[in-house]
């Protein structure tokens, strides 16, 4: 209790920062890869971390070449059109005086997404969104899982007044459920942040059921009103299956004190100008098939507790926010409570495709 603490000098593990991170699969019609560098652990991601000014290719061995743009935080789109069978592709980048290459694959034609189901035990138990897929012809028996989700929520309270800074001033405004001028319904959206794998190598049968996609307490704003997800499937070869899985327990953390670290993992990605130089990443080819799901509200919603119902107030000097004024009085509450912006993720912004006529 009483000794000197000093700090952990990690010998040997900061060689880990301003590595090159490849991100990404060579797939049918648009390819999106993502380029980074790694942080050191004593520093903090600051966000220029983030590589824009790489130039990014798709090529086959047949000569073609079709390069990608920069669209956003490294993030490259490339127009490489239907992946033809048989014919090697790979991902060529330049930058900063040096040039990297994927190893020539031939693509890998991912089977269509059988189901997406929603899984809900009892009453209070966790919600499970869960796709199920097979694949007839043996290509593999290895495969991974994106997705993209938006939903829509509201506030508790609707505001039918109250006062908006614009330009610098505070002003009375009126809030109209039938425009987008009202601080009632908004939207979310978020996509996958974890690897989603999982194989068939142990079973009699090419076939994966039910796996588990994502999972939500019952009470989640995200089931409130309208759900809806989009999930990505791609089948890997066992190279890439066992790359990833092994990322996949670093970033778990289940990796044990010896484990690989990512920096020693061994992707298809060499530096042909420095051939000593590491990389992170693994470029798959393969095609990918997706699945979408809307779920609505009354299927699994379980709505919890909420203390803005009686947290509003008649009192005009209580310091909250006037959220109300029409026949039956003047009333205020907490602006969590009447500004649907204030939830996890939520703004004004609806999607295009968004099925409800609310605004």
């Amino acid at each position: 209790m009483f000794g000197c603490i000093t700090d952990y000098e990690h010998k040997g593990i900061q060689s880990i920062e301003d590595i090159f991170v490849v991100e990404g699969t060579i797939t049918n019609d648009t390819t999106l890869i993502k380029l980074s560098k790694t942080v050191g652990i004593e520093n903090y991601f600051m966000g220029d971390e983030y590589i824009t000014n790489a130039m990014v290719s798709v090529e086959n061995d047949k000569g073609n070449s079709f390069a990608g743009i920069h669209v956003s935080k490294g993030e490259y789109l490339i127009e490489n059109g239907d992946l033809q069978e048989g014919t090697p592709y790979r991902l060529r980048i330049a930058w900063e005086g040096e040039e990297y290459v994927s190893t020539y694959l031939t693509p890998v034609f991912t089977p269509e997404i059988d189901s997406i189901s929603v899984l809900k035990k009892e009453k209070g138990a966790p919600v499970e969104i869960c796709v199920s897929t097979h694949e007839p012809h043996n290509q593999s028996r290895y495969f991974r899982w994106k997705y993209k989700e938006h939903w829509e929520v509201h506030a508790s309270l609707m505001a039918t007044v109250g006062y908006e800074r614009i330009d610098g001033k505070e002003e009375f405004v009126t809030y109209d459920l039938f425009s987008s001028n009202n601080k009632y319904y908004c939207w979310g959206v978020d996509s996958s942040k974890v690897l989603i794998l999982d194989s068939s190598e142990k079973l009699s049968e090419n076939r994966i059921t039910q796996k588990r996609i994502i999972e939500m307490e019952p009470s989640d704003d995200r089931l409130s009103e309208l759900y809806y997800i989009k999930i990505s499937q791609e089948m890997l070869r066992k190279e890439a299956f066992d790359y990833f899985f092994n990322l996949q327990k670093n970033m778990d953390g289940t990796g044990g004190l010896f484990s690989q670290m990512p920096s020693e993992m061994k992707g298809n990605i060499t530096c042909t100008t420095n051939p000593e130089k590491t990389v992170i990443g693994y470029i798959e080819v393969a095609t990918t098939t997706t699945m979408e799901r809307y779920i609505s509200s009354a299927e699994v919603y379980e709505r919890p507790y909420d203390y803005c119902f009686n947290a509003s107030t008649e009192d005009p000097n209580s310091g909250l926010v006037l959220y109300q004024q029409d026949l039956s009085g003047t009333f205020y509450a907490p602006n969590a409570c009447i500004d649907c912006r204030t939830k996890s993720k939520a703004s004004k912004n609806k999607p295009d495709f968004w099925p409800t006529n609310k605004l």
